[in-house]
């Protein structure tokens, strides 16, 4: 009995655990996506309103990667089917948003 219960409790100890807030830390590969996007963003002059777009969108981002996911096998015929699933892989993470808007401000600073 008390076997079962020690298994029951380390189950549920992490049941609705969450990522830590703050920026979510990219893998390197999805570093690489991530900076080709948001350079291209710069590069546009685009940083005010992405900024903005993805500060409004902060609490569908999870949404939007599983829409990501569901479109992937259409959107491979337009952009590398590898790089689309690491950057929708990469807003599923809690702190997306953040990471998002703190490199394009990085890289815009960078740029001028």
């Amino acid at each position: 009995m008390e076997a079962e219960l020690k298994r029951w409790r380390a189950i549920l100890a992490h049941a609705f655990a969450v990522e830590k807030p703050g920026p979510a830390k990219p893998t390197d590969e999805e570093a690489a996506v991530i900076d080709r996007v948001l350079r291209e963003v710069v590069r546009r002059r685009m940083t005010t309103p992405a900024s903005i777009f993805l500060e409004s969108v902060r609490p569908m981002t999870y949404l939007g990667s599983q829409a990501m996911h569901f479109f992937g096998p259409f959107m491979s015929v337009l952009v590398e089917p590898t790089a689309y699933r690491r950057f929708s892989d990469f807003l599923e993470k809690r702190g997306a948003v953040d990471y998002l808007v703190s490199r394009m401000d990085e890289l815009e600073r960078a740029s001028s």
